[in-house]
């Protein structure tokens, strides 16, 4: 998410909390309960939940700062919201860096096995300098917005050129938000309500202030703390309006008007810091209450408990049993008798329940064996699946600062916008760390789903299937523009090992073709008709990498990293200089220009034939400038084919008349139609006039036995061999009436499919090996994405180290088969 759009979203969830009650009200119906109110919103969630599954995604990285050309290690976790379980829900996993700055953009896949998978992702050397959004979802995720996607940032620089970025903005005007707890001041009734300050880039600073009314009575005062957030206790009168008197620091002074108060309705008062309980005081500002309401508690769409309160003098108490919580974020939602929603809250359950992971490190003259022990809560020993990177702690961002899978699956997966230093509501050392997340909770929050819609069972529509292998879809469309039901779309896979798959497009016109394994980029075809089998329909597929926002903080914003990045951009150009990225015994050649003959046209148009004879060796080849005035292929081809004549049928399928090609000595046989290297069997199972004219580039016209010979006795009327167009060349700029030709595809469309990508293996070095007397150090000192602890708890790895390393950062994290979450730093002198 753009820093710069930050101060909006925070607009909008303020705007959002002031006109919570109204909203809920009118979006949810009158919902009389028949049953018990809990039992009731308990079948109704557990139904969203089973049609609607989440799943969360968190990478670990082997560090966040590269140069240019540089290859990024990562271990992808996958797991079901519901209890962080590695998920097998999907087995597709989307990688997307980008930099909007910098216009660069490259989306990646990998097989998930297990819900895990190891990979990296290759730096391009034309990278600029700045810092890169990583994201990574899977196709189920994309159902449920870019919210939901693991987002990181990692920084970039340049071994060769200028390392400066567009730097965010160093002035401008701060902005302060308030955030009534339950989502709204009321009249008459006193209400906690957060604070949030934040620069013109979206990073949380100090500030302090005031409450005041319309005549500047002073009412209370507040000050910020970590992250820029607070908070003050406010009662709103009648007919007075509040405003914030604010401090920045330099002395600059702000006002800033405080959300209305309702004149009725409900506040929340919770109450997290009791071991054994959550207290909730409920309380209610309007006529007597006569009815009973509601408090439910929910985590990750799962129902945990509820319960029934009276209010007797307009407010009531309740107390929920911690132990029923899971450890995560829980919204605590107050409904009315007629099931509307009223009030909310998040609050954050820490049961100390996690993995304790404890590392030991036995290092001798650079050699180190280290020992890992995952224990849970209680020190018994955990089975788990974990992945290690060992960095130079002096190179390396701090503990607090970088994302773990701690932070990202039990809080900032829950949570909308960027979480400043996420480490810091675990850190056990930090005193302040319990009351500042709870500041979180009340500034932050965000909902994974609207009430109304679940009480209501208006669902999502879901467009994308969890992948269980790689898919191709899209939508079928009229030329209008609107979705058609139940047309029959045709993929064909050019190149090797071609083949076709059909299918039929549901009730929205979306078509979703199952792949088999596919592990480099590979061209395909995607033809479409309607229901009907008219051609008179558009195809569009959907783009692999979603239009979502990936914008990030422009320039080197944290100053720890890029003075790590500035001397990691340091180090590696002294060594370029110093020629030692070469084995001394190899000497660095000259380029040598070697200049070809260029192709004409027509050969270059040839080159993606798949003649089994080779390319252009045909009996008559027509290319794409004789199909330059051509709309129907079938009424073109007729007399521009030699040795070739067309008969009228019927098409037992749609009724419609059909021109169907025959070669003179052919016996009377069909004509085999090989469309991009597919023979299309049985010949009608594709009509000339299926293939746009516009999207062929070359036809090879096979009559005679020595060329037919290579097709078996499927072409023994004749073949015809299309190739559509390919792309690399400019098709107007050879149009031979100097026009530039209408890019506009009907039925037909080509698909560039990525095909898994082949990640490289990181390279660990034997630790008794001689290291050589002059070495680069490695920025990433040890990588292993796969560890795993036995029935003790326990697993071992070894790593080297270069002459001169002093302090090592070894990083573990990863969860066990009950899918409780471990994450260690730890320090080795």
């Amino acid at each position: 998410m753009k820093n710069e759009v930050v101060p909006a979203v925070l607009r909008r969830l303020r705007k959002f909390r002031a006109a919570i009650i109204p909203a809920m009200l009118l979006l949810c119906f009158a919902f009389v309960w028949r049953v018990d109110p809990g039992d009731k919103i308990a079948t109704l969630l557990a139904d969203y939940s089973a049609k609607f599954p989440q799943e969360k995604v968190h990478l670990h990285l082997d560090r966040n700062y590269f140069a240019a050309g540089d290859t990024l290690n990562f271990k992808a976790y996958v797991v079901t919201a519901a209890d962080n379980h590695l998920s097998d829900t999907s087995r597709v996993l989307y990688i997307t860096l980008a930099d909007t700055t910098a216009g660069y953009s490259t989306t990646l896949q990998y097989p998930l096995e297990g819900g895990t998978v190891a990979g990296t992702l290759e730096l391009p050397d034309s990278l600029k300098a700045g810092n890169y959004n990583l994201t990574a979802y899977t196709g189920w995720m994309k159902n449920f917005g870019e919210g939901f996607f693991y987002h990181a940032t990692i920084s970039v620089g340049l071994l060769n050129g200028t390392n400066t970025a567009p730097q965010k903005k160093t002035t401008g005007t701060p902005h302060i938000y308030f955030f009534p707890e339950g989502g709204s001041l009321v009249e008459k009734l006193t209400s906690v309500v957060g604070v949030k300050a934040i620069d013109a880039n979206g990073k949380g600073i100090a500030a302090s202030g005031s409450i005041v009314d319309e005549s500047g009575k002073s009412i209370t005062t507040f000050q910020t703390g970590f992250a820029g957030m607070g908070r003050l206790n406010l009662k709103p009168e009648s007919a007075h309006k509040y405003f914030a008197l604010i401090k920045l620091n330099g002395g600059a002074e702000t006002k800033v008007p405080l959300p209305a108060a309702l004149a009725t309705g409900y506040v929340l008062a919770v109450d997290n810091t009791d071991k054994q309980q959550i207290k909730v005081g409920i309380s209610y500002s309007g006529p007597a209450a006569t009815q009973p309401v509601l408090l439910v508690a929910q985590a990750n769409n799962k129902y945990i408990t509820s319960a029934t309160a009276t209010l007797a003098g307009n407010s009531a108490s309740v107390a929920l049993k911690r132990r029923d919580f899971p450890t995560g974020v829980v919204q605590l939602t107050l409904f009315a008798a007629s099931g509307a929603p009223l009030a909310e809250r998040l609050i954050f359950v820490n049961r100390n329940d996690q993995l304790k992971l404890n590392v030991a490190d036995a290092a001798t003259n650079g050699s180190h064996k280290v020992t890992l022990e995952a224990t849970d809560a209680l020190l018994n020993p955990v089975k788990g699946e974990f992945s290690v990177s060992v960095v130079d702690q002096s190179r390396y961002a701090d503990s607090l600062s970088m994302p773990s899978i701690m932070a990202d699956l039990l809080l900032t997966s829950d949570l909308k916008g960027t979480i400043e230093n996420p480490n810091h509501y675990f850190n056990e050392g930090a005193a302040d760390a319990a009351a500042s997340l709870d500041n979180l909770m009340l500034t932050q929050g965000w909902r994974r789903f609207k009430w109304a819609d679940v009480l209501s069972r208006k669902y999502p529509q879901a467009l994308h299937s969890a992948e269980k292998n790689q898919v191709i879809s899209g939508v079928l469309l009229s030329t209008k523009g609107k979705p058609l039901p139940n047309g029959k779309v045709m993929l064909v896979a050019k190149g090797d090992s071609a083949y076709t798959i059909t299918t039929v497009a549901d009730s929205m016109g979306r078509f979703v073709f199952d792949l088999p394994v596919t592990l480099a980029e590979r061209k395909f075809s995607i033809i479409g008709n309607s229901a009907s089998g008219s051609n008179l329909v558009r195809i569009l597929p959907d783009a692999q990498d979603p239009e979502y926002e990936k914008s990030v903080v422009p320039g080197f914003s944290d100053v720890g990293i890029a003075n790590r990045l500035s001397n990691y951009l340091t180090t590696s150009k002294q060594y370029i200089k110093d020629g030692l990225r070469l084995p001394p015994n190899v000497r660095q050649l000259k380029v040598v220009e070697i200049k070809a003959k260029q192709p004409t046209p027509r050969e270059k148009a040839l080159e993606a034939s798949s003649n089994l004879n080779g390319p252009g060796n045909a009996d008559q080849v027509v290319d794409y400038h004789d199909l330059e005035n051509c709309n129907l292929l079938e009424t073109c081809l007729e007399g521009k084919l030699t040795g070739v004549y067309f008969k009228t049928e019927v098409d037992k399928n749609s009724n419609e008349f059909k021109k169907i090609p025959y070669a003179t000595g052919g016996m009377g046989k069909r004509m085999l139609i090989v469309l991009d290297g597919v023979p299309v069997v049985p010949p009608n199972e594709l009509r000339l006039n299926n293939i746009p004219a516009s999207n062929v580039q070359t036809i090879e016209v096979l009559r005679t036995g020595a060329k037919l010979v290579m097709y078996g006795m499927n072409a023994s009327g004749g073949a015809l061999i299309i190739t559509t167009k390919q792309g690399g060349i400019d098709y107007g700029a050879v149009d031979r009436y100097g026009r530039r030709r209408d890019p506009t595809v009907t039925n037909f469309a080509v698909y560039t499919y990525p095909g898994y990508h082949t990640s490289r293996e990181f390279y660990n070095p034997p630790v008794n090996a001689q290291p050589p007397q002059k070495v680069k150090p490695r920025e990433t000192i040890y990588w292993n994405a796969r560890v795993k602890t036995d029935d003790d708890g326990k697993a071992s790895f070894e790593f080297a180290t270069a002459p001169g390393t002093k302090k090592l950062a070894i990083i573990v994290e990863g969860l066990s088969d009950e899918g409780k979450t471990g994450y260690v730093y730890s320090h080795q002198n």
